[in-house]
Formats: C-alpha cells, structure tokens, sequence
C-alpha cells in the first residue's frame, strides 16, 4: 500500500479512520450487545490499528535500517517472554 500511497497519508487516514469510527462503533455495540457486533467492531478496530501498526513499523526511528537490530522486534519478543509466562506462575 505504500508503493502508492505516501506513509504519512496512511499514518493519518488510519489514525483518523480509527478516531473517526470508535465511538459510533462502541455505542452500537453497547445499545444492543451480540457476539455479531463484537465481530463487526472489534475487526474494524483490528484493521485501522494493523494499517497504523504495519506502517508505523516501517517509519519509526527504532526500526530504521541504521541500527543493527530491530528495537521493535526485541522489545515484543521480550514482552511476549515476560506475559506468556506471567499465568504459571500466578
């Protein structure tokens, strides 16, 4: 999508996709709550935050090509190290 589209447009549409859809979406969903309209809203949210995310990867300073390795990557790889193992020893 960024071979079209600059990656600051995508920035701002899906942040203003996202700000412009959650509130209608979440009072819809709490007027008359069904497992179908969670689907709907939480797939809409999925798909401004992975616009957001995916793009974001790509222009943050700590993903850029500068450095050896990837901050991004280290930091959910330890995070998901720290959370997987947070239940056991509850």
């Amino acid at each position: 999508m960024s071979d079209r589209f600059n990656r600051k447009t995508i920035l701002v549409l899906s942040l203003l996709g996202y700000m412009l859809a959650i509130y209608p979406l979440y009072s819809w969903l709490t007027a008359a709550p069904s497992v179908a309209k969670l689907w709907v809203v939480e797939l809409t949210v999925c798909f401004f935050m992975a616009m957001f995310i995916g793009t974001y990867c790509t222009v943050s300073p700590c993903c850029s090509d500068a450095q050896p390795f990837h901050s991004l990557s280290l930091v959910n790889n330890l995070t998901v190290l720290v959370v997987a193992d947070l239940p056991n020893s509850l």
